[in-house]
């Protein structure tokens, strides 16, 4: 078998497309990438018969009334016209494509091109030729920033158009949860698998816990939107048993501010993010991860990210607000804890009412959720549907 997958960053740094590389090289397919970045970057290059780069990208940040004006007169377009057959070629002007690259990629004829990312969807659609075009929508991507007047107003409808236009040519759509697919289906009549964001199993122990330190953890991104502040004002207010380190993937003027924001607490800590690889072995050496998210928009209520797995595989209780999805993990396999509300003070109450044998129970639940919740048992889903696309 033989495909493409094109992703917006380095796919061996991103989880989700690393996790299909792994498996697609360990049934010997045939894979190739297509991304923007180096080519240095990517570990092991030389597996990869053919790289593509997204080469010579514009530099909006140097042309940034241009680029406003652009979406401007993109989105108005798409809301004006609202032709699904319309092809919205706004991405494309972000993310070119050289015509040497579109033919050669035409030319090897992949059984399956997997697009990780809704900046490259309609680019795949046109040089699939006779591939068959899987679409990754990890996220409900028409409000993924809706807590921004831009998002909502100008990048929205340009994203609606270009759902309308490539969902009836993709020959297949996976998504993170169930409640993001519901709503594909919904406003998109598009029937759309899941596919969760369960690690490869790991076979870590569960460790002791220190009743007088119980040692929180919370890693990812570093946004405005990932309550990150809600969660250092959480430790910050837990009795002395309790500490967080923060392990954040984020630009310098962000980690700066939390910096600031944390300020001479003793409670909170910032730590040097880890590779990718090297994330589950050390939360290991924690008791809880914290996630605790305020739901400002639809994905970030119905989300169910890598960080919730990855706590479960690292044999930790889990600690959450009463995200329905991710809830609904930890309710089924009682590996954690869920606040009433997504007031901190909920939070806070039942953190602060938890002892080392509450925790330590939830996380032998963890162990035992570990072999459920692995990427081992979740990809059996992918390689069934390529198999019965592939014809």
């Amino acid at each position: 078998m033989k495909i493409l997958i094109m992703s917006s960053s380095n796919p061996i740094g991103d989880p989700r497309p690393n996790r299909f590389i792994e498996l697609f090289l360990s049934k010997n397919y045939e894979i190739d990438l297509f991304f923007k970045g180096e080519k240095e970057n990517i570990n092991n290059y030389k597996l990869f018969k053919n790289i593509f780069l997204i080469e010579k990208p514009i530099n909006w940040s140097s042309l940034k009334i241009p680029k406003i004006i652009f979406t401007l007169i993109s989105s108005a377009k798409f809301i004006i016209k609202n032709n699904p057959s319309l092809s919205p070629i706004y991405y494309e002007r972000l993310y070119p494509i050289s015509e040497k690259q579109l033919q050669d990629i035409k030319n090897l004829k992949y059984d399956f091109i997997i697009v990780e990312d809704i900046v490259l969807l309609t680019q795949a659609i046109k040089f699939s030729n006779h591939s068959k075009v899987i679409f990754d929508a990890r996220e409900f991507y028409e409000a993924q920033s809706t807590e921004s007047l831009k998002f909502r107003f100008l990048i929205a409808p340009i994203r609606v158009a270009i759902l309308n236009f490539c969902f009836p040519k993709c020959d297949h759509v996976f998504t993170v949860s169930e409640s993001i697919a519901k709503a594909y289906e919904k406003k998109y009549s598009k029937k759309i698998s899941v596919l969760r964001n369960t690690p490869y199993y790991t076979d870590y122990k569960v460790k002791k816990i220190d009743p007088e330190k119980i040692k929180m953890v919370h890693h990812g991104m570093g946004y405005k939107t990932r309550g990150i502040k809600d969660m250092i004002d959480i430790a910050n207010s837990l009795d002395q048993r309790f500490h967080l380190d923060l392990y954040l993937v984020a630009t310098d003027k962000y980690i700066d501010d939390i910096n600031s924001y944390i300020g001479n607490s003793k409670k909170v800590s910032i730590k040097q993010a880890v590779c990718y690889e090297d994330i589950i072995g050390m939360l290991n050496n924690y008791d809880i991860g914290l996630f605790f998210v305020k739901p400002i928009t639809f994905n970030l209520l119905n989300c169910l990210p890598n960080k919730l797995f990855e706590f479960i595989q690292a044999r930790l209780a889990v600690a959450i607000g009463p995200s329905p999805e991710m809830a609904k993990i930890v309710n089924r396999y009682n590996c954690g804890f869920i606040s009433n509300s997504f007031k901190k003070e909920s939070m806070i109450n039942i953190l602060n009412n938890l002892d080392s044998n509450k925790i330590r129970k939830a996380k032998i639940k963890s162990d035992f959720a570990a072999n459920q919740l692995c990427f081992e048992k979740e990809s059996k889903n992918l390689i069934k549907t390529l198999l019965n696309k592939k014809d």
